[in-house]
């Protein structure tokens, strides 16, 4: 089986731990908990040694593979934005693909906590602004710039 793995080596040893060594693994260990499955994407859990993953997989090939998400994050970072930490991410010959990233522990999605009345809007009105102007100033173009993609 052909397939391409990229591992962040500061989590490999707990990844091997895991059992997730190649990326057949992250599509196959009954380990993963799915909270998530729609429209041939897959969300899942993962807690390894002292922290959690989140996965994000596609069940067949997709036109946007997860490495275009993986390379959209390493622009943010080289943006000086903050954003997600990368585990993994892979792909199978077959198409699919998947992402890995660590869990952001102390936030939460705005569109939750709004929803939950954690938070008012206008709590977040300028910095969800000023970000969105961050982004387009450095040339980044979020094309689903929804709530849920803002972690407070």
């Amino acid at each position: 089986m052909n397939e391409a793995l990229f591992v962040d080596p500061t989590h490999r040893a707990a990844l091997d731990r895991a059992g997730l060594r190649t990326t057949h693994d992250f599509f196959t260990r009954n380990t993963i908990k799915i909270f998530r499955d729609v429209h041939d994407r897959q969300n899942g859990t993962l807690d390894l040694e002292g922290f959690r993953i989140y996965l994000k997989r596609d069940a067949k090939r997709v036109s946007e593979p997860m490495s275009l998400e993986a390379h959209g994050i390493e622009l943010l970072k080289q943006a000086g934005i903050s954003t997600l930490e990368i585990v993994a991410h892979g792909s199978l010959d077959d198409g699919r693909t998947f992402i890995a990233t660590r869990e952001l522990v102390g936030y939460r999605p705005a569109d939750m906590l709004l929803r939950d009345q954690e938070i008012d809007f206008d709590s977040i009105l300028i910095p969800t602004s000023e970000l969105s102007a961050k982004l387009h100033r450095a040339n980044l173009h979020h094309r689903d710039l929804y709530l849920n993609h803002f972690f407070v």
